[in-house]
């Protein structure tokens, strides 16, 4: 049996994180590694069980000590957190526990980083070059790695992580699937505007089908409305706005158009 791993789940409202969590926790067990997850597991909890995962959902702030306890009790070699809240509550401990640390951030945790949490992390992982960059001047002496996450990972459980991918974005099973994503601050909104208003006439021709636009920007309120009157009309959740997520790779798996 390889080493124990214990994977953090994000504070609060990161799905894309939370995805690539379950992601890493999913390949670690296939790949014969004793790995056990911890925090706010969100949809994820059924997938993890299903294969059989030992998963304790806890609720972040809240279950701190809970949370604690299970780090010491587990006995970890390596203690993985994703998001920057986590490893602030997770890295300190590896010195008490005597393990390793390392942690996934994501762009939305740049402006969230306490250089001090992090004097303990043996490696920080982000999804490209860029964020790299910025983090390498936050966190001078770490080690700061590209994992090119957004290239789609092999995983032993490909329909556990489809189904509980679709589950966590509202998708309809069997629904085609259109998948749009982008920064909605400029040009790019016309389209998505333009798609969405198009939408009703779309469903005409694909029954059933539904329209994934996954970003975030300063039009996005815009987007949002004119989603709420076009699923009013349609009489179903056909326009989906997930916001910024970091696992596009994973949802164009999912996408049939």
């Amino acid at each position: 049996m390889a080493a124990r791993t214990v994977i953090c789940f994000p504070i609060g409202p990161a799905p894309g994180l939370r995805s690539e969590a379950a992601q890493l926790t999913l390949g670690l067990s296939a790949g014969g590694h004793d790995v056990i997850a911890l925090g706010q597991l969100g949809p994820w909890r059924h997938a993890l069980r299903l294969a059989k995962i030992p998963a304790h959902d806890l609720t972040l702030p809240g279950d701190e000590r809970k949370f604690q306890r299970a780090l010491h009790d587990f006995e970890p070699q390596v203690i993985h957190a994703f998001g920057a809240e986590m490893a602030h509550l997770t890295l300190p401990q590896t010195l008490l526990i005597g393990c390793g640390g390392v942690a996934t951030l994501g762009h939305q945790d740049l402006t969230r980083l306490n250089p001090a949490q992090f004097r303990t992390a043996s490696a920080v992982f982000v999804p490209c070059d860029h964020l790299r960059e910025q983090i390498m001047r936050r966190l001078s002496g770490v080690p700061v790695i590209t994992t090119g996450y957004l290239i789609p990972p092999p995983s032993s459980y490909p329909e556990v992580r489809t189904r509980f991918l679709a589950e966590e974005l509202g998708l309809d099973d069997g629904a085609p699937l259109i998948l749009m994503a982008d920064r909605f601050d400029g040009s790019e909104a016309e389209v998505a505007l333009e798609l969405i208003s198009a939408f009703p006439v779309i469903a005409d021709h694909a029954p059933g089908v539904q329209l994934l636009i996954a970003g975030e920007g300063v039009r996005l309120g815009e987007m949002e409305q004119l989603a709420i009157d076009a699923n009013e009309r349609l009489g179903r959740r056909a326009v989906l706005l997930p916001g910024h997520r970091d696992d596009i790779a994973q949802l164009l798996t999912l996408a049939t158009i």
